[in-house]
């Protein structure tokens, strides 16, 4: 939609369903960078990210998004943060995930939604409360973060933190395909 008030022009670009919706979907960390180690050398961070990433890629195209998956596993260099974003803005997306997994002490639990701009605390709190459900853990709520892939304001972007992999449960349920298809 639009607005026009005294000359100012403002446009609204709010998909109303998630058919022809365009969302990028950022795996954090990658080949070299690998993130939080978690209880298990082969699937760190970065590996749970990539296989959440991929579930959430085809669940949205199953649903008539066009998605862009920014690929993190695979390849010889993993994308700068300013590669991710750059990729993002060239796509013009009306949402962007980035999706991680979350490290702290061995008793914290849960999931949390990161945003920056007031227009992206909807879908921040909807989201950590999906993704905590889909766990059974703790739902962290959508929080204020300032982090280089939320202050984009030319579209909604969160930064999901899907559970914590510093937690012997929480890690176990995001190895597990059956639950990287539920956070997903």
């Amino acid at each position: 939609g639009e607005y026009t008030s005294n000359g100012l022009e403002l446009g609204f670009n709010n998909p109303t369903s998630l058919s022809g919706a365009r969302i990028v979907v950022d795996p954090g960390h990658g080949v070299k960078d690998k993130g939080a180690a978690g209880f298990n050398p082969n699937y760190p961070e970065a590996v749970i990210n990539w296989e959440i990433a991929q579930k959430l890629a085809s669940a949205l195209e199953d649903s008539g998004a066009a998605v862009k998956l920014i690929k993190t596993q695979g390849v010889s260099v993993e994308p700068t943060m300013q590669e991710r974003a750059s990729t993002a803005r060239a796509f013009a997306p009306h949402i962007y995930v980035s999706v991680h997994s979350n490290s702290g002490n061995a008793s914290a639990v849960g999931s949390e939604v990161y945003y920056f701009y007031p227009f992206a605390k909807n879908l921040s709190g909807y989201a950590a409360s999906e993704m905590a459900s889909a766990l059974g853990t703790t739902n962290r709520g959508g929080k204020y973060g300032l982090y280089y892939v939320t202050r984009e304001s030319q579209y909604v972007s969160v930064l999901c933190e899907t559970g914590f992999v510093s937690n012997q449960n929480d890690y176990n349920k995001l190895i597990e395909n059956k639950y990287l298809k539920r956070v997903a």
